[in-house]
Parts: structure tokens; sequence; C-alpha cells
């Protein structure tokens, strides 16, 4: 069990309640949810100062100067992180979409989007969805280059991430619910 704050990032048993490990950070207040891959957690928050950490998850009781990998200050506080093929993307609450190399957090590429955003990227096939406050779908490729697929604009604001299920795709906006697929979709 991964749980991020107040101002540190804590490994527990589920069944037991023993905490494993802790590491200091990211801050006070993180809306987020962590990322782990096989060895590696990723925690990003944002209030009052943004941080994002990368922890190897193989310790015991404090971390802090043993298991911290790498950190970035240009954290996101709401959308939380996508890892995908050794890749970390992340988009913060003012729009800078950055893709960042998981295992080093050397910086591939990044991106200002327009707008502000509090849903959270998501990975269908080789393509991420990103919906800004205002309503703008983002879609683009993953990989190692920004590659925009499309931009749709809706006709409200999106805060909610959406959520893909048999084939079609789930938006929920400020007033309405949309349903994004074929008829048929299985």
């Amino acid at each position: 069990l991964l749980i991020t704050g107040p101002y540190e990032v804590s490994s527990y048993d589920p069944n037991t309640g023993e905490r494993f490990w802790y590491c200091d950070g990211p801050t006070k207040v993180g809306a987020s949810t962590i990322t782990f891959g096989e060895d590696l957690v990723y925690a990003s928050a944002g209030y009052p100062k943004k941080n994002l950490l990368c922890i190897r998850a193989d310790g015991s009781g404090d971390v802090t100067d043993t298991h911290l990998v790498w950190k970035d200050k240009k954290a996101s506080y709401v959308p939380s992180l996508l890892l995908h093929e050794g890749l970390l993307y992340m988009v913060n609450d003012k729009g800078l979409l950055r893709c960042f190399e998981a295992d080093t957090g050397t910086l591939v590429w990044q991106k200002k989007l327009g707008g502000e955003f509090s849903s959270s990227p998501v990975l269908v096939g080789d393509n991420i969805y990103l919906i800004s406050e205002g309503g703008m779908t983002h879609v683009f490729k993953t990989g190692r280059e920004y590659q925009l697929v499309a931009e749709n604009k809706l006709e409200d604001e999106g805060f909610a991430t959406p959520t893909i299920c048999g084939g079609r795709i789930y938006l929920r906006t400020l007033h309405h619910l949309y349903c994004l697929g074929a008829p048929d979709a299985e």
C-alpha cells in the first residue's frame, strides 16, 4: 500500500498496517495518485510547494537519503502521472505536459498546452488522452517525441479523467456525460 502525504511517501503492508518504508516529501498536500513500476514509485504533489519524486521501493525505514532516485520541482498537484514503456508522462495544473525517462528523470520533451488541468492522462493503445478544464481534449502518441493526433473541444468544462471501456470513451463534464465510440463497440 502506497500513500502520499503529508510531507512523506510511505509503503505499508495492507494486511497488518506495518510501515515498510518512508521518504520525506513531496509536500504537505497531494491530490494525485501514486504511480509505480516494477521497482520504482513516483509521487507528485503540489501544495504549498511542487515536487515529483522517484523512489526505489525496496528499502526499509527512512529511505530519504538512500532510495530517492530523482526529483523535479515542476510537478503536478491534481493530475496523476502515467508510466508507459519506460517513459513517465505528466501534465501539471497549468498545462505543462512533460515526458521523462522514468528511471533517470531526464526530460525527453515538453509541450505547453492551453488551459488548466485537473484530469489525468489515460492510455489507449499508443495514444494518450488528456482533457483540460476548459473542455479541450488532447490526443497524442506515446514516445520520445511529442506527436499530436487530435484536439477536440467539448461544449462544457472537463475536470474528470476519461474512462475507457468496451471500445468507448466516457467523458464526464460539468453538466453532461459523453459516450464516444462506434454504436456496435464491444
